[in-house]
């Protein structure tokens, strides 16, 4: 067909896929760990670049480098995938198998293109763009909103990362544009001051901190390879930012900077987190206790005065040691010292390498129109600036969570690859070679081609369109559509069967419609019970971790007592005694669970439980509410009056934050009925 021949030409194929990754970084950039339509819609992108170039291999054949980094890469890819064997909550697993896994991926589509080059040239710009607009935005967001300067990201830190990762390749192009383009070069500066000034105004320590090694890094490498004029106008440029940021911060930033001195004090929040996770890690099995399910076994070590969200270690290394185990971390820390030890090799074979640019005019390897100098100088000075990038990264994720962020990971994924690309044609590495036209007929082979993509296809659009009738279901259901809202929820629960979350919110719908179904009859009752169990059966199975399903579970018991049997209550209790000891900070858990003891007579195991609650650090909210004021009433009822008054004090605000009735004036105007 001559569509399908022409797309499968190299230049348009290599146009194609750029413009396939350019949009796989928009749904990326919107996932933030929360909506899975843009994950899977991203991750249906890249794979649909992936097949536009194994279908080229059959006429052109495809060389990949046989390389320490493409080995190393594709060994803790895969030790995560066989992790997945033994994982304790499958579909939290695959999920961030391919989040973590969108580096690997995005290597191994770089990897896949017949002309690198040509991809390279039409991506990286898109990439460098896509940074600007974003640090553009988090300045309005910071000058004219008063908002935090993160852009898109839920994290600042993340968004520094990002800017990152993109400012410094781009200051290694700064460095060797020519000096007689002097538009080109005022407006390259200028988007670069833009970049750095973005990365200050976070006041993230240790995003600056990693900015800065990586930078000076790139200086050191270059030196020889550009002029100095040119090196020090880009650490000016560097200098002003900072000065600029912490100009507007009113000292602010570089007083953060110097908390650095003393790391003990630094940031106590960070160190709660690490001493909690490694005694964590101490209970973890050698093997991880499965890639992503961090955030679900955290609570029960978690620091009483952790405010954190909870779902990273803030240690990538960390984290992946416990999660994928020691074979993790091995192999992480194998392919960073592959990547120093692959530039250390190039730094002294430079004398040797082919010219990659040549002399005066832009080529297929570099990005941006550039001129004069030898080539070999020029692959020098893009290589420090891609591996200063990639150091930037790993050095911050000592304190962040990069290895978790999707499109931190998409762009380091194309610029790992760039430098395993560069450094392969530099060290004269050997390249595997494949020819499909030797052994497969044209039909045959697109067929494959076309089966294999098909199953991640499958797979990411029913998790997008599962997420879609998910968040329509929670949409129906706080208007108070129970019948759409579960229509909704079975159609997600048939596109996932395995999602955990699904069939939770599932069973909770249950039990609110058992709650309004004043008309039911009781067999219909007991049939609508029964089906909530089932559902919550299902849940515990998949994710035995989830203690908002030990939650609904007590809350079954407790208000179909008639159907749950004479042991309801201790069955209830049992339940949201599990639900606690999951999860500490569950004080809902505890609000019911107290509640079934007074209702018992005993106050003080109430007391106790609830006491031991007012320990951790909670995010203000109507139900907190109820918890701290059932607490004050337990403690009057128990002659803690100082206590109870204090805590009668400290409600005042909330309830004046949450727009709520004050608690009385004295703690003993209001007490608990124990019946």
């Amino acid at each position: 067909m001559p569509a399908a021949s022409l797309l499968l030409r190299s230049q348009t194929a290599s146009w194609a896929a750029a413009a396939l990754f350019a949009a796989a970084l928009v749904p990326a950039l919107l996932f933030n760990g929360v909506r899975v339509e843009f994950f899977a819609l991203y991750h249906i992108l890249l794979f649909l670049g992936l097949a536009l170039f194994a279908a080229q291999w059959r006429l052109a054949g495809a060389r990949i480098p046989n390389t320490a980094i493409s080995l190393s890469l594709v060994l803790l890819w895969t030790w995560l995938g066989v992790s997945l064997l033994w994982h304790p909550v499958p579909q939290v697993g695959f999920n961030y198998f391919w989040i973590v896994g969108t580096l690997p991926l995005a290597f191994l589509i770089y990897t896949a293109a017949v002309d690198q080059d040509a991809l390279w040239r039409r991506t990286a710009p898109a990439i460098f763009i896509t940074g600007l607009a974003l640090a553009l935005w988090a300045i309005y967001q910071w000058g004219l909103v008063g908002e935090a300067p993160r852009s898109v990201f839920l994290d600042i830190n993340s968004h520094a990362a990002f800017l990152n990762l993109i400012a410094l390749p781009a200051s290694a192009y700064f460095l060797l544009q020519p000096a007689d383009q002097r538009w080109p070069l005022r407006l390259l500066g200028a988007a670069l001051f833009v970049l750095f000034f973005a990365i200050m105004l976070t006041k993230g320590r240790g995003a600056i901190a990693s900015f800065f090694i990586s930078f000076l890094l790139l200086l050191w490498l270059v030196r020889g390879c550009v002029p100095v004029q040119r090196s020090r106008l880009l650490l000016l440029l560097a200098l002003l930012a900072l000065l600029l940021a912490n100009l507007l911060w009113q000292g602010g930033v570089l007083e953060r900077l110097g908390t650095l001195a003393n790391p003990a004090r630094a940031d106590l929040g960070r160190l709660q987190i690490w001493a909690q996770a490694w005694k964590m890690l101490q209970d973890a099995p050698w093997y991880g206790l499965g890639i992503g399910t961090f955030w679900l076994a955290w609570p029960p070590y978690r620091h009483p005065a952790d405010g954190s969200a909870g779902y990273f270690a803030h240690n990538d290394y960390l984290q992946i040691w416990i999660e994928a185990g020691w074979p993790g971390l091995l192999l992480l820390l194998i392919l960073l010292g592959a990547v120093a030890w692959t530039l250390v090799r190039v730094l002294r074979n430079v004398s040797t390498m082919p010219p990659l640019i040549p002399e005066g005019r832009g080529t297929p390897t570099s990005p941006l129109p550039l001129a004069g100098g030898e080539g070999r100088e020029r692959g020098r000075v893009e290589m420090a600036g891609l591996c200063a990038g990639l150091l930037a990264i790993a050095a911050h994720s000592f304190f962040n969570f990069n290895l978790y962020i999707s499109p931190t990971l998409l762009v380091a994924g194309l610029v790992l690859a760039r430098f395993n690309q560069l450094s392969a044609q530099t060290l004269g590495s050997r390249w595997l070679r494949f020819a499909p036209a030797q052994w497969v007929r044209p039909k045959a082979y697109y067929t494959l081609i076309a089966l294999l993509v098909s199953f991640p296809l499958i797979y990411f659009a029913t998790q997008g369109a599962s997420a879609l009738y998910y968040k329509a279901a929670l949409t129906q259901a706080s208007r108070g559509q129970l019948e759409q809202a579960y229509q909704s929820l079975t159609r997600a629960a048939r596109l996932t069967p395995s999602s955990d979350s699904v069939l939770a919110t599932h069973a909770d719908l249950v039990r609110h419609l058992l709650r309004v179904s004043d008309k039911t009859s009781l067999g219909d009752k007991k049939l609508l019970y029964q089906f909530a169990m089932e559902l919550l059966d299902k849940t515990q199975k998949l994710n035995p971790l989830r203690p908002q399903a030990f939650m609904t579970r007590g809350l079954l018991y407790e208000e179909n007592q008639e159907i749950a049997g004479p042991d309801w209550i201790e069955r209830a209790q049992a339940a949201y005694r599990h639900a606690v000891k999951l999860d500490p900070r569950y004080h809902q858990a505890r609000v019911r669970y107290a509640a079934l003891l007074l209702r018992q007579g005993k106050l003080q195991e109430a007391r106790r439980l609830l006491d031991q609650g007012m320990l951790y650090v909670y995010v203000q909210a109507p139900d907190l509410y109820t918890y701290y004021d059932l607490t004050r009433q337990v403690l009057a009822l128990s002659g803690e009056t100082a206590r109870a008054e204090w805590l009668s004090e400290r409600l005042k605000p909330l309830a004046r934050a949450l727009k709520l009735d004050p608690p009385p004036a004295r703690a003993e105007d209001k007490g608990v009925k124990l019946n």
